[in-house]
């Protein structure tokens, strides 16, 4: 894992207090309880809640079909703003893109390289 996206899950992950327990590990998702709380009523969904719907997509809908592939939101993001492109071959050659049928990405507005954030998704 690049230190770049290593440090960015590292400051998500230190926004969350020792009260927001664990609500479902599911694959390679965790969702918290705050994670959750966003389903009710009008919020914006984050990319946690985004990261288990690929999530679940992906094993439960296509039955881990290799002509899908699912980017999660975070590493979206670090294709998106990644100027190096070693550090973008690490993520994207296991990928394996050229061989895939539908690619799905949750791409978001968010130009920040140190926080998280954003107020809009779109699905590439």
């Amino acid at each position: 894992m690049s230190t770049r996206l290593a440090s960015y899950r590292a400051r998500e992950a230190s926004s969350f207090n020792d009260t927001d327990e664990v609500f479902l590990s599911f694959g390679d998702c965790l969702l918290r309880q705050s994670d959750v709380e966003l389903l009710n009523g009008r919020n914006w969904l984050n990319d946690a809640v985004l990261g288990f719907w690929f999530e679940y997509l992906y094993r439960t809908k296509t039955k881990k079909n290799e002509r899908w592939c699912f980017i999660s939101p975070e590493v979206t993001q670090f294709i998106k703003l990644s100027s190096d492109s070693e550090e973008l071959a690490c993520f994207l050659d296991p990928l394996r893109l050229p061989s895939r049928e539908y690619v799905l990405l949750a791409v978001n507005d968010n130009t920040e390289t140190v926080l998280p954030g954003g107020a809009h998704w779109s699905l590439l």
